[in-house]
């Protein structure tokens, strides 16, 4: 595994949250929405620190 795939595992793990969130949502129909909402928000947590992590390390 290279540098870039090491360094990038926290945005691959966000949008695979994020597409269980959605899956999970639409498949149960009387899921709580502050469930979703709260597996959105880590998804999108996850991918903004891979986002900043990619960044920090590339020197942008």
């Amino acid at each position: 595994m290279g540098k870039c795939e090491k360094r990038a595992w926290p945005l691959t793990l966000g949008l695979l949250v994020n597409a269980v969130a959605l899956a999970v949502h639409g498949l149960i129909e009387n899921l709580p929405e502050g469930l979703f909402i709260l597996m959105e928000l880590a998804a999108i947590v996850l991918m903004l620190w891979g986002i900043v992590e990619t960044r920090r390390r590339a020197g942008l």
